[in-house]
């Protein structure tokens, strides 16, 4: 196998527990941390082997399936990652199903739209899981509402279908706060919403969240997304849910969708999480018991062409109690 095996000195904070969906704070709670997961305690230095590998041909003897994240290791909303698509049709040729797990709101079919648009190789992957996938079934358990919705009002619309949801822009007549993302398209900021969930915050609403990313990269730009408002409010003592990564939910979905492909369940010691988020691709594969593989020029840009800067990697893991086994600058074969 070609690799660089490296020890690097990481300091781990407080490592993080998963509720098979997110559900933190309540009335003066403050229990969440700013990454609005629960925390145990925990500290003292380890150190951390990093295996650099060239390209995922490196390790797909050990895989029997593949969860791989799609903003940042196939595209970046601009351009398409060409050799990530291409590596990930090869693992596919070589019998090693492929489902993508993304955490954007939308369900399977809009991203999988998108992705045609947006030019991304239909041969890279077999089933696609989303947040807004794993989401639904938390919005819908508030049903009838009325719910007040935050988001892209022009996109969000399937996630709310057949769930028997009320709506209401009254946040005095609201039950739950349903938070699909922030517009990025018009700028939108967690503070834009401050003065709405401090409403919410004091009638005790508790918010569910269909995307727990925090910023995305589109282009060389960072947006905010839906996790930052959750953040917020969770800080707060707010009630907040989410079952997107790094939370169990979404794993059990694309799990069961690599079961039904291969026709057996697969030991998730042989399932390769793909990403480029610590705390959300690295973290969640860490505590679902999959095999990790961070991408290091996604939303951590940790990675210039080959030149890597570990010091960045030990610390960007460290932040989040997260361990890596593998790690590489792009997805490629």
């Amino acid at each position: 196998m070609r690799n660089v095996t490296r020890s690097v000195p990481v300091r781990h904070r407080p490592r993080f527990t998963f509720d098979r969906a997110l559900s933190v704070g309540g009335g003066g709670d403050k229990r969440a941390s700013a990454d609005v997961i629960k925390q145990l305690t925990g500290a003292g230095m380890n150190e951390q082997t990093l295996t650099m590998i060239a390209g995922l041909g490196d390790v797909i003897a050990r895989c029997d399936g593949v969860l791989c994240d799609v903003w940042g290791v196939l595209h970046d909303g601009v351009h398409v990652f060409a050799a990530a698509g291409a590596a990930l049709a090869t693992a596919r040729n070589a019998g090693v199903p492929v489902v993508l797990i993304t955490n954007s709101p939308r369900l399977a079919p809009q991203i999988a739209q998108q992705l045609a648009e947006i030019g991304v190789s239909r041969a890279a992957w077999d089933a696609i899981v989303t947040s807004g996938d794993a989401t639904r079934a938390l919005f819908g358990s508030y049903a009838p509402g009325p719910a007040l919705k935050i988001g892209p009002h022009a996109e969000e619309g399937p996630i709310f279908d057949d769930l028997g949801l009320r709506f209401t822009k009254d946040i005095g007549a609201a039950s739950f706060i349903a938070l699909t993302d922030l517009d990025y398209r018009v700028g939108e900021r967690p503070d834009d919403y401050h003065a709405i969930l401090r409403r919410a915050l004091a009638r005790d609403l508790p918010l569910i969240c269909g995307n727990p990313d925090i910023q995305v990269r589109i282009g060389n730009q960072l947006y905010w997304c839906a996790g930052a408002l959750a953040r917020d409010y969770a800080q707060w003592g707010g009630r907040v849910q989410m079952a997107g990564k790094p939370f169990a939910p979404i794993y059990d979905l694309a799990l069961a969708k690599l079961a039904a492909i291969k026709g057996r369940e697969l030991a998730r010691s042989r399932v390769l999480a793909i990403g480029d988020g610590p705390a959300t691709d690295i973290a969640g594969a860490n505590k679902n018991g999959l095999m990790s593989l961070y991408c290091l020029s996604g939303i951590s840009e940790q990675a210039t062409g080959a030149s890597v800067d570990h010091g960045a990697v030990a610390a960007s893991l460290a932040a989040y109690g997260a361990r890596a086994d593998f790690a590489l600058p792009h997805l490629r074969w």
